[in-house]
């Protein structure tokens, strides 16, 4: 006899619930991922671009559904990466928005840099994590009530 399990009036086999629990866990991350690449995108300061790519490549590396469950972090290369939240550059200042000519860092070498980038926000680490934690739990939310119901 295979023991059944019963959810809002919904009978389901332990194997039903492993298939509906990976779907969720699979379509949660993937919604959170396109939802994360266009805040990055958006609001994390691009001065070189490295920081950018750097958190899209451990996303793109790092994130996962496996046996174990959903694994997700932010973590970058870029050594100031998560100190720009002090940075007088990168709160919104009329000087980083204005395609005044700068000098950075890239890749190992100085160069020169336009700075145009209207969107970039102060205190990013701390509000990606915020947002990131609201759309995860929306997502399996979303995508529960979807698979099982109600």
């Amino acid at each position: 006899m295979v023991k059944r399990y019963r959810y809002k009036g919904r009978d389901f086999s332990k194997e039903e619930l492993l298939v509906i629990f990976n779907e969720i866990l699979f379509n949660t991350l993937k919604a959170t991922k396109i939802a994360a690449l266009d805040w990055i995108n958006r609001y994390v300061p691009k001065r070189t671009g490295q920081l950018r790519d750097s958190l899209i490549d451990w996303m793109n590396t790092h994130w996962i559904v496996d046996d174990v469950g959903l694994k997700a972090s932010l973590h970058s290369d870029v050594e100031y990466a998560f100190d720009i939240a002090g940075d007088p550059a990168h709160s919104g200042t009329w000087y980083e928005h204005s395609g005044a000519p700068a000098t950075a860092y890239y890749y190992h070498h100085f160069g020169r840099v336009f700075l145009d980038d209207p969107t970039a926000i102060a205190m990013w680490s701390g509000l990606i994590s915020s947002f990131l934690n609201s759309e995860f739990n929306r997502n399996i939310i979303s995508y529960k009530e979807n698979l099982m119901g109600g």
